[in-house]
């Protein structure tokens, strides 16, 4: 339940952000190749969108981190889920690590060229779909993850109403 709402209040963060901070396209350049500054967004724009992204991992580790360790006898199901989800935050880790480096090697910069503005802008894309995924992820599980909501399968049932 706890999950459930903070996986709507991360979609409404980031629905609420996607038409306001949405950067423009970064692929519009003239027929010699230059691109005009309307295009790119600014350094500023890229920092607010990452640090939105920032928040909503925030978000997502402070619910992860009140889940339980499992017992030995947890169904297969509820170990495949965290086990995935242990994946997949490992790896937004590592792509936050990357992502964080390159914001700050472009606040030494006076000005941002547009390979950089697009690079940036990749990294920040990557990060927002990997927290999709994440909460996607988190969702069939309860408060505790010891345990899916969704998948009430046999085992799973069983063991839930033995614990």
């Amino acid at each position: 339940m706890l999950i459930c709402a903070i996986c709507a209040a991360l979609s409404g963060l980031r629905g609420a952000n996607t038409a306001e901070s949405q950067a423009p396209a970064l692929n519009h350049a003239t027929r010699d190749g230059a691109y005009h500054s309307r295009d790119l967004p600014s350094k500023t724009e890229l920092a607010n969108r990452f640090a939105d992204i920032k928040r909503g991992s925030w978000q997502i580790r402070a619910t992860a981190a009140k889940f339980v360790p499992l017992p030995p006898d947890a169904p297969p199901e509820v170990r495949a889920a965290r086990m995935k989800l242990a994946a997949a935050m490992h790896s937004y880790e590592l792509a936050e690590n990357q992502a964080q480096m390159h914001r700050d090697r472009l606040n030494l910069l006076i000005e941002l060229t547009p390979q950089e503005a697009q690079r940036f802008e990749m990294l920040i894309t990557r990060l927002a779909k990997m927290q999709a995924t994440i909460m996607r992820l988190m969702q069939p599980m309860n408060e505790t993850g010891d345990a899916l909501l969704t998948h009430n399968t046999p085992a799973n049932a069983r063991w839930s109403a033995s614990h």
